[in-house]
């Protein structure tokens, strides 16, 4: 049932936040302490979408997490569609985030302006992964 994981994920997160907050704002000595023991907040949210479709379960989603946490949506399993199906994809799910006022996680634009030099081609949200089934390691 994905409203009911939906909900399970983002109440979690939500209740990181009010957690962290309220360490904060203590003047409680056991709250403050519990803060220094280490960052409870989730900082990023890797969302996967399928391929060649974009759900409204996934823009509820974003829209409900964004003001929570980073997001970095991901186009999966996109070598299941041809240059062009993604390109156009990779638009509509930009225009669409856009739209619905969905911010994403902001990418230091000095790294991917040196990596679109380097490999002379643009780098925009969502990004797109592949999977193999054979590993490569560099020598």
């Amino acid at each position: 049932n994905t409203v009911e994981s939906f909900e399970v994920i983002t109440d979690y997160v939500e209740s990181c936040f009010q957690k962290q907050l309220l360490a904060e704002t203590s003047t409680s000595e056991r709250d403050y302490n519990q803060l220094l023991k280490g960052d409870p907040l989730v900082h990023c949210c890797l969302y996967f979408i399928a391929p060649h479709r974009l759900k409204y379960i996934d823009l509820a989603f974003m829209r409900r997490l964004h003001k929570w946490v980073n997001i970095v949506p991901i186009i999966a399993k996109s070598d299941t569609m041809t240059t062009k199906e993604k390109d156009e994809f990779k638009e509509h799910v930009r225009k669409t985030l856009e739209d619905e006022e969905i911010e994403l996680y902001a990418f230091d634009q000095d790294i991917i302006q040196k990596m679109e030099q380097q490999d002379n081609q643009v780098y925009k949200p969502p990004w797109a992964v592949i999977g193999s089934t054979e590993a490569i390691r560099d020598a």
